[in-house]
């Protein structure tokens, strides 16, 4: 039997996202640079906070890095929701990072050398990710989903929300 790793992302909401360069290429030095970087820029008390980077370009200049923050209460609170269910998750990413593996599987490198807008529309939320050249760029959560268009089409054609999500998926 082959062995079984789950991994789970938390949701774009709960995690910040920040590309910092830095003039080295040193790990040690990328390391207590990053968490350097992110203790002036982010809202929240850096002992609450848990980060994991990766380092996306190297050159002469230095280092691009990528870099996912949240507080160790999202996890916390995520692990909590997946005990009762007996899901103990071996991997917790973030949903950004995610999608970039996704694209770096799915695009050929000079599919890459432009921009790239995912949009995924949920019921409650939308996700926006802009990939670039193997990287991401940016990573947005809006309050605004496929519910919102219910709403509207309810409201523009005076339709039950029934009849509005059925001409939402023909049209």
């Amino acid at each position: 039997a082959l062995p079984i790793c789950i991994a789970m992302a938390l949701p774009n909401g709960k995690v910040t996202y920040r590309n910092i360069h830095l003039p080295t290429r040193e790990k040690k030095a990328i390391a207590s640079g990053v968490k350097f970087e992110l203790e002036d820029e982010l809202p929240m008390d850096s002992d609450t906070i848990q980060f994991d980077s990766a380092v996306v370009k190297q050159d002469r200049a230095g280092s691009d890095v990528y870099v996912a923050a949240t507080t160790r209460g999202h996890i916390v609170q995520l692990l909590e929701e997946m005990q009762p269910m007996g899901v103990d998750p071996d991997l917790i990413t973030s949903e950004g990072w995610a999608f970039r593996g996704f694209f770096n599987r799915v695009l050929t490198p000079d599919l890459q050398e432009h921009p790239v807008l995912l949009v995924h529309i949920g019921h409650e939320s939308t996700i926006l990710y802009l990939h670039h050249q193997s990287r991401p760029v940016f990573t947005k959560e809006l309050n605004w989903g496929g519910k919102d268009i219910n709403l509207a089409i309810c409201q523009k054609y005076q339709i039950p929300i029934e009849q509005a999500e059925g001409a939402k998926l023909d049209h």
